[in-house]
């Protein structure tokens, strides 16, 4: 019954995850008309950022990432609740401490690989297609 309810839980977490929407913000590029004639010769017109389709704000290999990344933190902070509700109720017993231990520093070093890759995989798209 209690591993019932955990996976039921887990899921409902993971589903109320992915319905989550955020406010759409209306921005407009305000460098459009101040960079034409001689004035897009200067530093700020030079560095204006593209609307490339797979590099730029809001590229493909940008969004994919930004999604993996989010689920596979849910997915890490789901196993650190899980590791600590294993922490309260091992009753001081060796083996199921050390179990939640791992649980927890497994996690936890997940949650830095996740971070890692995000800014690796951002840095050299970046690099590449700039």
């Amino acid at each position: 019954m209690k591993k019932l309810l955990l996976l039921f839980l887990v899921a409902l977490a993971v589903v109320g995850v992915g319905l989550m929407q955020t406010q759409s913000a209306g921005a407009e590029e305000i460098l459009n008309e101040a960079c034409s004639g001689a004035a897009g010769s200067s530093t700020v017109c030079k560095t204006q950022v593209s609307d490339n389709p797979v590099s730029g704000p809001g590229s493909i290999i940008n969004r994919v990432t930004r999604v993996v990344a989010v689920a596979a933190g849910a997915i890490a902070v789901i196993i650190i609740i899980v590791s600590g509700i294993r922490f309260t109720t091992s009753h001081g017993d060796p083996q199921s401490v050390n179990a939640a231990k791992n649980t927890l520093l497994y996690a936890i070093i997940g949650l830095i690989v996740i971070i890692a890759a995000q800014a690796i995989i951002s840095y050299v798209v970046t690099r590449l297609y700039s």
